[in-house]
């Protein structure tokens, strides 16, 4: 939601607000007790208490989710131990040779259908933040860890400059040697996959229905952005 801010009456700027990622309806769909809910980052300045760092990783893992009383030390240990296997064990040794382990490869700890939208998605927009800090869920007790939501899209969709018309795929970024995408990406059917869905949703007019979003927001905010850069508010690019 964009927002002109007045302060006692003077006008300050034009913003964009938003939630914070939370648990709850239509938002994660854990139970607020027990589910689990990880913020992975690469940046060290990001750990949070209480984390846990990946072992042969730059990962750390902040746990957002149990809080106080319901995350025990064994819990802890329950979650260390998972995503030492989903973040790095499992997805590095994975055999590449054999293109569906969905018993004993990463697949056994990621849900792929989101693993595959993730990545579908920071291509679509361009999120140069999305390997720097991202978050997974699970309830307590299931299978597989979803990837998701997305989030952090403020140097996204161009407002950086990493992501161009001459280096715009996401293999290309610094960050993203970093992620599991690096790995999993060796998965010729996970690739596959990949492709498929972007199709799909490429048919389906994804290109033309954020185009015409993208016009109508330049036309409500016209007269608020020229306000905004008439006060020396920054307009360059969001990330150097």
């Amino acid at each position: 939601q964009f927002v002109d801010l007045y302060l006692c009456g003077e006008y300050r700027g034009t913003y964009q607000i938003s939630d914070q990622v939370q648990i709850g309806d239509k938002r994660i769909p854990i139970d607020s007790n027990n589910g689990w809910f990880l913020e992975a980052v690469t940046e060290t300045n990001a750990k949070e208490e209480p984390y846990f760092q990946i072992s042969g990783n730059t990962y750390c893992i902040n746990i957002k989710n149990p809080e106080d009383v319901y995350l025990t030390d064994a819990k802890k240990e329950e979650i260390k131990d998972y995503c030492q296997k989903a973040y790095y064990d499992k997805v590095l040794f994975n055999d590449y040779n054999d293109n569906y382990t969905p018993s004993t490869g990463y697949r056994a700890y990621w849900e792929e259908k989101d693993l595959v939208d993730y990545y579908v998605a920071t291509e679509l927009i361009g999120n140069y933040d999305a390997f720097i800090s991202c978050y997974a869920y699970k309830e307590d007790g299931s299978d597989k860890l979803h990837m998701g939501p997305l989030w952090d899209q403020d140097i996204a969709f161009g407002n950086n400059n990493v992501y161009n018309e001459n280096s715009g795929f996401v293999k290309d970024w610094g960050k993203y040697k970093y992620s599991i995408y690096s790995y999993i990406m060796k998965d010729a059917r996970f690739a596959e996959q990949s492709y498929l869905r972007w199709k799909e949703i490429y048919d389906r007019g994804i290109v033309s229905h954020l185009t015409n979003r993208i016009d109508e927001l330049a036309g409500l905010l016209e007269q608020s952005q020229q306000k905004n850069y008439a006060l020396g508010n920054n307009n360059s690019y969001g990330f150097n």
